[in-house]
């Protein structure tokens, strides 16, 4: 009798911190999958216009460093919102409740829309990327040649020509250097706002995503 007792509580224990996790993860995982979808939203609307209005070579390494920021944030963490998901839509599957296999469905969706993000940055916005990155090595490489390019005209300038003929050298140098500063310039922050409306996307996979899951869960 004792031990039918105790398997019988053994049981209830278990299907309570079952219950319990399955509560957990319907408010949680759509709540994770909003806050994600806010902040890359954000990205775009308010720190990107911002990143807009510094000199690109500064503006470049701050694009860069929200990318790894969003690459080691955002990503594990959607990625934790969909195995939520996934956990989910395979306790309704097996419960066989009524109405069970559609919200099992609902839930799959929202997995797959927050893994989705994957897939989209590598197909869509990873050109971009490797864009940007080969920016800021032109960039770089740019301030080193107009270093050297500023140690050429100290030499013409200790050259025995005309003053005339030093001016007119350094006046084609200086013309050039800002020709290809305003180039650089105009490309990188081009690039940079594509980005940010490429990024729109994820932001709408994950928004999907936590408005399906949340309206399973309500």
């Amino acid at each position: 009798m004792s031990t039918t007792y105790t398997s019988t509580g053994a049981t209830a224990t278990h299907q309570l911190t079952q219950a319990s996790l399955i509560r957990l993860l319907q408010i949680g995982s759509p709540l994770l999958t909003a806050l994600l979808s806010g902040l890359s939203l954000s990205t775009s609307t308010l720190l990107v216009p911002r990143l807009l209005e510094s000199p690109s070579p500064l503006m470049l390494k701050q694009w860069h460093a929200t990318f790894t920021q969003g690459r080691n944030t955002i990503v594990p963490l959607s990625g934790a919102a969909a195995a939520g998901f996934a956990f989910l839509a395979y306790t309704l599957r097996n419960a066989g409740s009524v109405g069970g296999s559609n919200k099992a469905r609902a839930y799959l969706l929202s997995a797959a829309l927050c893994v989705g993000i994957v897939p989209y940055t590598v197909v869509v916005m990873m050109p971009t990327n490797l864009k940007l990155m080969k920016k800021m090595e032109e960039m770089e490489l740019y301030g080193t040649v107009n270093g050297k390019a500023k140690e050429v005209n100290v030499v013409v300038e200790g050259r025995d020509i005309s003053e005339r003929d030093v001016e007119e050298v350094l006046e084609e140098a200086a013309q050039l250097q800002r020709q290809q500063a305003r180039e650089q310039e105009r490309g990188a922050k081009q690039l940079v706002d594509h980005w940010a409306t490429l990024n729109l996307g994820r932001t709408a996979f994950l928004a999907i995503a936590a408005v399906v899951g949340l309206s399973v869960s309500l």
